[in-house]
């Protein structure tokens, strides 16, 4: 049987000597299929985001074409530098835990804003917000997921593949609610809350796996 490094074999006896370093065999599966479905919600939400919230200022707030690509860019911007904290957080000692903790807690608080006080100064600010709230939440939850299982090439393969098909369907349907005159654009604002509802729920299944 493989080794796994997953907090649940840390077994010891009395004198606290290890007595067991084998996860039970439903452990990894459970957590390949929980990291897949956590990276096709999350890459579903940043592309979709990315793509559409462009359409979603002019539409939706009347935003001249300059004007919603500089938000865009803003999101974009506040994407990339949230990306650099995040490993400037990591190699000052604080926990994929603790990063994701924070980064679903932000993006559950930016959408349920947006939802709430809907207007174009709040969408400049929780553009900002649920960028930052994204931007480390990719190679988090892998170092996390390093933690409970040997993340090997068909584990990658697993998260690579999950993103993928979330980058392909999130956005697809998006588009379908986008154009539906009944939803319209506003169907960006309640998809990016319920997907941050569901990634949070996922990372908290992995915490307590």
């Amino acid at each position: 049987q493989e080794l796994r490094k997953d907090k649940q074999s840390e077994q010891f006896n009395e004198d606290g000597t290890e007595f067991s370093s084998i996860s039970p065999r439903w452990f990894r599966p459970v957590i390949l299929a929980a990291n897949f479905s956590l990276f096709f919600v999350y890459l579903g939400m940043e592309i979709g985001y990315g793509a559409y919230v462009f359409a979603l200022s002019v539409e939706m707030f009347d935003f001249d074409i300059s004007k919603a690509a500089l938000l865009t860019t803003v999101f974009w911007a506040v994407f990339s530098i949230g990306r650099i904290g995040g490993v400037i957080c990591s190699y000052l000692g604080l926990s994929p835990t603790k990063i994701l903790t924070i980064n679903f807690s932000l993006g559950i608080f930016s959408t349920l804003l947006m939802l709430v006080f809907p207007s174009a100064t709040m969408l400049w600010i929780t553009s900002a917000l649920y960028g930052y709230a994204l931007s480390s939440v990719f190679p988090s939850a892998i170092s996390l997921a390093e933690e409970l299982i040997n993340v090997d090439g068909k584990a990658a393969s697993t998260f690579v593949v999950g993103g993928a098909l979330g980058e392909m369907a999130v956005p697809l349907m998006i588009g379908y609610l986008f154009e539906n005159p009944n939803i319209g654009p506003s169907s960006l604002l309640y998809l990016n809350f319920v997907g941050s509802i569901a990634a949070t729920l996922i990372f908290i299944f992995i915490l307590y796996m």
